[in-house]
């Protein structure tokens, strides 16, 4: 039987990060399989890989969940929403780290000028911009969200002012004040190819947020099981060693501007070193 969000709420303040998860995988069905766990043999082949954020469940449950999300994001509580979650909450830790993060980065926009451009790239249907106009609604924004088609068709009745792109031909075309890039970078393996384009694009703010990363070890690719949130698929990202990843953004012409940490995550199965999730913000140098 699933568990109730008051349930679910009161076992994740009491239980340590991989004992809850385990619980979790148990009440879905799922065994005990570790959510999180490193894959050996690097990134799969195009035959081995999962259907990840294309599978049904994925924009189902997003679609489900989205009026929780705004009921949740209006007033004047705490943001801290994990959005991707099938049973939300506005006090996590982790989310609200990230959503002041966010509004640091906006902030700092702000200070130069009230109207500006964002290119949301993988922003689902479009939180961020919920966010953001939560945070500071005197912005004038010009917000453009990248994502899948499916969930293109979904935000663009849920959220007009936003202007959606189901593919990058649509919207790399022209420079933006600010590209974000949360929580998706991870999940593309030429990744290095991905976030050249967007720096590029990038007048003169870029965002990488919600990236694992580790201190010491080599980068190296696990598989993610997030069944407790109603995805029915698995997914498969990067973990990045800090030096190497950095170095890369550094060879793009861009500066570090502010980092953000973000949360220490449940232990990764197998992992040579567990990682921290954080936040760049970095400035295109002139």
């Amino acid at each position: 039987m699933p568990m109730t969000i008051s349930l679910r709420h009161t076992l994740r303040s009491l239980l340590p990060p991989v004992l809850f998860a385990m619980l979790t995988n148990i009440a879905h069905g799922r065994g005990l399989r570790p959510q999180w766990e490193v894959l050996p043999g690097g990134w799969p082949t195009p035959e081995q890989m999962p259907v990840a954020f294309a599978h049904p469940s994925v924009a189902a449950r997003q679609k489900a969940t989205w009026n929780r999300f705004l009921t949740l994001a209006s007033g004047t509580g705490p943001l801290g929403i994990p959005h991707e979650s099938r049973n939300m909450v506005n006090d996590e830790l982790y989310s609200h780290n990230t959503v002041m993060s966010f509004a640091y980065v906006l902030a700092r926009l702000a200070h130069q000028k009230t109207q500006f451009s964002i290119l949301d790239w993988g922003g689902g249907l479009g939180y961020y911009y919920v966010f953001a106009r939560q945070l500071m609604p005197q912005l004038c924004l010009d917000y453009h969200c990248r994502d899948l088609d499916v969930l293109c068709q979904i935000g663009s009745t849920t959220l007009p002012d936003i202007t959606f792109h189901s593919n990058d031909a649509t919207c790399l075309h022209r420079p933006y004040n600010l590209v974000l890039v949360s929580g998706v970078l991870q999940y593309i393996e030429d990744w290095k190819a991905t976030i050249t384009t967007l720096a590029s694009g990038s007048s003169p703010y870029l965002f990488v947020t919600r990236v694992p990363i580790v201190a010491t070890s080599r980068s190296f690719v696990v598989i993610q099981r997030p069944y407790q949130h109603g995805y029915k698929t698995d997914f498969v990202h990067w973990v990045w060693n800090r030096a190497d990843f950095l170095a890369h953004l550094a060879s793009l012409g861009v500066k570090p501007v502010r980092e953000f940490f973000l949360h220490e995550m449940p232990p990764f199965h197998g992992a040579p070193e567990q990682c921290k999730y954080y936040g760049f913000l970095f400035q295109l140098e002139s």
